[in-house]
């Protein structure tokens, strides 16, 4: 009898001891992050994200207290040794932005300048990466001077062939790769990195140089190369001078709209009225502090807005929609103002 009872007591003990592990197991599951998270203008961050972060504090190059996941600023420290072996300083600028921080912003830019300004201009609260703690912004130190400005990193190709280098060994990719635009959404961007915890993840996607979107399955072209568009002839503009405005106009569409656009149609205005519009864009460009622009050109559009958009009027078939733009000889188009006629 008295073996009978241990027998069912360990029986008993051995099933609360597993019943105990693998609920402990599942809540560890349901509690830990997802390091391969998407969050990008399409994909919108997790509803529970940011109470599963653990964040710590850190001094950015500025001396301003900065918060980052934990994991991935002990990896960030073991990569910026190591590249301080070859003479690579690297330091933190950016990192984390909370979704309430984000919409503080957004109200602010609304109530100043507008629905569409701000739609244009801000990240969507709940679409930044930098939501996840997980999308780090570097900057240099050469010379003992700190470089931080965008198109001054850039300039910094050896610099930063070195540290992309090294990514990988430490569990980092390059989120915004240079050529794959039509991907990310996003222009290339050498000092944004993204921490994804796993070292075999992180070397295939920069072996293969992929975005995180290829690899997760999750990758959707922008509207790409002219199929849609009108050049027309001209005799004051070349086709390749009416190719790079159409890039710029595709530019907004694909970047800064926030979601694709489908069915785009563009068609070149004719000479007589990009030259009649002359004066406006001189004016236009005066008033922007801008320098002087002795061309216009001028676009007409339509497209179809998805129903997921928060640019426009969502789920809708825009026609006749008007892009002016404006350069100094020999200079990048710019685009002046978009409206509807």
């Amino acid at each position: 009898m008295k073996k009978l009872f241990l027998s069912l007591f360990f029986a008993m003990f051995s099933f609360a001891l597993v019943w105990c592990t693998n609920n402990e197991s599942q809540n560890v599951d349901e509690s830990r992050l997802d390091y391969l998270v998407l969050v990008n203008k399409q994909h919108k961050l997790p509803d529970d994200w940011e109470w599963k972060l653990n964040l710590v504090e850190v001094q950015n190059a500025y001396d301003e207290t900065i918060q980052v996941e934990k994991e991935a600023l002990e990896k960030f420290k073991e990569l910026r040794e190591a590249l301080l072996e070859e003479w690579v300083d690297i330091e933190l600028d950016s990192v984390y932005r909370s979704v309430s921080k984000q919409q503080e912003i957004w109200d602010e830019f609304l109530e100043k300048y507008g629905e569409e300004y701000t739609k244009t201009y801000v990240a969507i609260p709940w679409f930044s990466e930098h939501h996840t703690a997980l999308a780090l912004d570097i900057c240099l130190i050469k010379d003992w001077e700190l470089i931080y400005e965008n198109e001054d990193m850039v300039k910094e190709v050896e610099i930063f062939d070195k540290v992309h280098a090294k990514l990988a060994d430490y569990w980092f990719i390059l989120r915004y790769l240079e050529g794959k635009e039509d991907i990310t959404w996003y222009w290339y961007e050498p000092w944004h990195l993204r921490y994804v915890w796993d070292v075999d993840v992180a070397k295939t996607i920069m072996n293969q140089w992929i975005t995180l979107e290829e690899y997760l399955g999750e990758a959707e072209n922008e509207v790409s190369d002219y199929d849609g568009v009108d050049f027309w002839e001209s005799a004051i503009y070349s086709e390749l001078d009416r190719q790079d405005a159409v890039d710029t106009i595709y530019g907004v569409i694909n970047y800064d709209w926030e979601f694709p656009f489908t069915d785009v149609k563009i068609s070149y205005m004719w000479d007589d009225f990009s030259k009649d519009n002359l004066n406006y864009c001189k004016e236009m460009s005066d008033a922007n502090n801008l320098n002087a622009w002795d061309e216009c050109i001028v676009f007409t559009s339509s497209f179809q807005i998805p129903k997921d958009s928060l640019v426009l009027e969502p789920d809708s078939d825009i026609s006749d929609y008007t892009w002016y733009l404006g350069r100094a000889k020999g200079w990048e188009w710019k685009i002046l103002t978009a409206w509807f006629n």
